[in-house]
């Protein structure tokens, strides 16, 4: 039976008992028929987080609504996942040298580079996540946020598929990295939200904190988006030369007040 490995990453914000539920049901039920599955997660425990109106700086500012308080900080166990690692993302942060990744570049997103910041601590919880799985060898990744409510798993077991067997089927055919993401929002870039792909392509996208400084540096500090999220994964798979393809399975950002956005 071939074996894929779930990796997610990230943060609750309080809100696994909605999240948890929504990704066993949408991906779980579904891959265990046809796959061996394994789950891998890293996340960061936050007490305190700012529900605030995105792009208005500062994030500190007046037009923030509110402070959450997180009860649970061990809801990530909801999860279940087969191997973890939770850190505290306050000791994180006094650790992690975020100059050295800012390195005078434009704030893509106007609010003091706190978006930027949270950005970048999602990118190491999903090289964490990631590193996680490397004692077993999978034929397939799934790569997926810790904080989104799952809607429906469209196009994924057809990824699965193409990933699995496209080139064996058509073994005249050249064969092209390729990557699988979603179709929708693509913020200028590459949707950054879910990812599927075989080992190679999974590891540069779960490794590419490794990479983040060499493409921003690409688009250069005078390049208004030389720091945005979606556009440096594009760039990202354009210099390893793997392709997109897409599938539409949806989930929606959850806050911490328990709102969602979709978008």
């Amino acid at each position: 039976m071939k074996k894929v490995a779930v990796i997610v990453y990230g943060v609750t914000r309080g809100q696994a008992d909605k999240t948890a539920p929504a990704f066993k049901k949408v991906f779980l039920e579904e891959l265990k028929k046809h796959f061996e599955v394994k789950t891998f997660l890293h996340c960061f425990s936050v007490k305190k987080m700012r529900v605030c109106q995105r792009g208005v700086p500062p994030l500190t500012g007046p037009q923030a609504r509110a402070t959450i308080n997180i009860e649970n900080l061990d809801d990530w166990k909801l999860f279940s996942p087969d191997k973890y690692l939770c850190e505290p993302q306050e000791e994180f942060e006094k650790s992690f040298d975020y100059d050295s990744y800012i390195n005078g570049h434009k704030d893509a997103f106007a609010n003091g580079y706190i978006t930027v910041k949270h950005y970048l601590n999602g990118l190491n919880s999903l090289k964490k996540s990631f590193s996680l799985s490397l004692a077993e060898k999978f034929d397939c990744y799934l790569i997926l946020r810790l904080d989104l409510l799952y809607q429906n798993n469209d196009g994924i077991m057809d990824g699965i598929n193409f990933l699995l067997s496209y080139y064996i089927d058509h073994p005249l055919e050249k064969y092209l990295p390729h990557i699988f993401v979603p179709k929708w929002n693509s913020g200028g870039g590459t949707n950054d939200r879910m990812a599927l792909a075989e080992f190679k392509e999974a590891q540069i996208y779960c490794n590419r904190i490794d990479d983040y400084a060499k493409i921003a540096d690409r688009k250069g500090k005078g390049h208004p988006h030389s720091l945005h999220s979606e556009k440096m994964l594009k760039k990202l798979l354009n210099v390893h030369k793997i392709k997109e393809k897409y599938f539409t399975a949806y989930g929606a950002r959850i806050r911490a007040d328990g709102s969602t956005v979709y978008n």
